[in-house]
């Protein structure tokens, strides 16, 4: 019977999507990003030339800072101003460096680079994983990969600023590892000793980042390698192929190590707070935290998952105060605005991460290697762990819980073929334009949030009053709040 030529146009239309899928949406993706990177509420961000003269420094074997240039975030040590940020994003302006422009700005262009380079490893990383489910729908297909272009992380934190460049550097290093772990765990995978080079790769380069990316790579590639080594224990010859990812990981971490002797003389420093000497004087309650509480303790976890999960912190009880105020000002230097959820910003993500999870409990974990797997995603969640755990919650802070949440996804999307009933494109496209809508309206309120703790703002009209204040070029800060009820009258040492 032959086919009519208007069905034939159709699916050959359909294949031609199938196709384009992940570079059309890259190129939306980006320009969105391009054109919100760039918008005026951003603005021009502050510090904006600290990696510039970082690598000036550097190329003469020094690592202190003019202290202008880092303003309130210095670091004071024998003498002499540091930044407690790794050098990867220094060395990103080398070519400035080699064309004679140091003095240029190079912030939001860095940003757009990391956010392109992210989005084009989670959407590889998504489509490897669907191509692992039976019977997956064109139109589902569209929809998750339209979440990873439009929602949460490709989205809400496109702020222009010195920390946000480093976050968002972590965050697309750490996107690769995953889209290079899942092509691993997912396989079939032939030249296993490269895949695990390239690993070791983006491992090291994040420990020279941002060291709770880092860690949380070390910790997933080096879980890996110990299940591969138990496994090949008796074919020699095979674990040869794993030696060189060791070597680059020995190599970074000797690198980081260096920097950090050079800094603080201890290798195993990466954030000594004692000597933030400028941010204590604004805040004098941050030396006696620091010294009962340390910068990571678990005692700040209860109070952390709220933060980032059901956000209640912001809300009045019956005498006035913020629900566990008193909690935030015992625990943490700064608890920051907006209050956000990564149920509402990425709700479809958060869904494939509960079905991976859920298929890396049962025996048989659907087509990933559960061994391999489970190593990978605890090394993973160690950054979103940290955060749980850290003196200071913030909204870029957020993205340290994205390599964990996206690896467990990928997961949970290749074990969907276990589950047709979860296969209905309607929810999940619910669940897509619910997140995209959240995390354009949280990119705006981070855009005019001030930096600091929320509680040093006036809030007495809402949470909301701060960015309204910003946004009318006035300045919220209303002193500085102690743990005892009294409000300082200084500056504010983290100024928008």
């Amino acid at each position: 019977m032959k086919q009519h030529p208007h069905a034939d146009a159709k699916a050959s239309r359909a294949a031609w999507l199938d196709q384009r899928q992940l570079p059309l949406l890259w190129a939306a993706g980006m320009a969105l990003v391009i054109l919100l990177v760039f918008n005026k509420v951003n603005g021009t961000p502050k510090h904006a030339l600290v990696f510039n003269e970082m690598l000036l420094h550097l190329v003469h074997g020094r690592f202190d800072l003019d202290p202008a240039t880092i303003g309130s975030e210095a670091f004071v040590y024998k003498g002499r101003t540091y930044a407690y940020f790794g050098i990867f994003c220094a060395l990103l302006r080398l070519p400035l460096l080699l064309t004679g422009q140091i003095g240029l700005d190079l912030t939001k262009v860095s940003m757009i680079f990391a956010a392109a380079l992210s989005l084009g490893a989670r959407l590889a990383a998504a489509r490897l994983a669907m191509n692992r489910v039976s019977g997956l729908s064109r139109e589902l297909r569209w929809i998750i990969l339209g979440a990873v272009a439009f929602c949460g992380e490709s989205i809400q934190y496109l702020r222009p600023s010195l920390f946000q460049e480093v976050c968002s550097w972590g965050a697309a290093l750490s996107s690769v590892f995953v889209l290079l772990a899942v092509r691993r765990i997912l396989g079939p995978c032939p030249k296993v000793g490269h895949l695990y080079a390239g690993m070791a790769l983006t491992a090291g380069l994040a420990l020279l980042c941002r060291v709770s990316f880092g860690l949380g790579l070390y910790a997933a590639l080096g879980l890996m390698l110990v299940i591969e080594v138990w496994r090949g224990r008796e074919r020699l010859l095979d674990l040869r192929a794993l030696a060189p990812a060791m070597l680059v990981l020995a190599l970074f971490a000797g690198m980081a190590g260096a920097v950090n002797q050079a800094r603080w003389d201890d290798p195993l420093a990466f954030v000594p707070m004692r000597y933030q000497t400028l941010m204590g004087q604004a805040n004098p309650d941050r030396v006696v935290r620091v010294a009962r509480y340390g910068a990571v303790n678990p005692i700040r976890a209860p109070f952390a998952l709220q933060y980032y999960f059901a956000p209640i912190w912001v809300v009045r009880d019956g005498s006035g105060r913020l629900f566990f105020q008193q909690a935030q000002l015992d625990l943490f230097d700064s608890v920051e605005l907006p209050p956000s959820s990564f149920l509402l910003s990425d709700p479809l993500l958060c869904v494939l991460a509960a079905l991976g999870l859920g298929a890396l409990a049962r025996r048989r974990p659907g087509p990933a290697d559960a061994a391999l797997a489970r190593g990978a995603l605890v090394g993973l969640a160690l950054p979103g762990a940290v955060m749980l755990c850290a003196i200071s919650l913030t909204f870029r802070y957020r993205m340290d819980f994205y390599p964990g949440l996206d690896f467990a996804a990928c997961i949970g999307l290749a074990a969907m073929s276990r589950e047709p009933r979860l296969q209905q494109a309607r929810p999940w496209l619910y669940m897509a334009v619910g997140g995209a809508v959240v995390s354009l309206v949280s990119l705006i309120l981070y855009g005019y949030a001030p930096f600091g703790p929320a509680l040093d703002l006036d809030m007495r009209n809402g949470w909301i009053t701060p960015m309204v204040e910003t946004a009318h070029g006035r300045d919220p800060f209303i002193g500085h709040l102690m743990p005892d009820g009294r409000r300082l009258d200084v500056p504010s040492a983290n100024p928008r």
